[in-house]
């Protein structure tokens, strides 16, 4: 319930508002549906990816904690995969008017 409040309540729905008004203004819903395909797309073979963990690391008699295990360590290297791919953006270059669109305002961000 904590989950769903944080991330689902406050989290998306912030990330679809920035989405909205950071996209091209003929595309106001392309990052937003963008944004909803991925998560549902992670959100699928997450558990697909932890069912088969849990079921490699389980006996026959069912589900047991080292399946569990392997599937929260399966979980944390694929967050340390993704930190690591995120730290690897780069952002354009804004004196590149290649890598930038002269029509578009450009977005802000500060820190009060």
């Amino acid at each position: 319930a904590a989950l769903g409040v944080t991330y689902g309540g406050f989290m998306l729905t912030g990330l679809n508002g920035l989405a909205v008004t950071t996209a091209p203004k003929d595309k106001p819903g392309s990052l937003s549906g963008l944004n909803g395909a991925c998560f549902g797309i992670g959100a699928s073979l997450g558990i697909a990816l932890a069912s088969a963990m849990i079921s490699a690391g389980s006996d026959a008699g069912g589900p047991t904690e080292a399946g569990y295990q392997h599937a929260m360590y399966t979980a944390l290297a694929l967050l340390g995969i993704g930190v690591v791919t995120a730290l690897l953006i780069q952002r354009p270059d804004p004196a590149d008017p290649a890598e930038t669109d002269a029509d578009e305002p450009q977005l802000v961000l500060t820190h009060h």
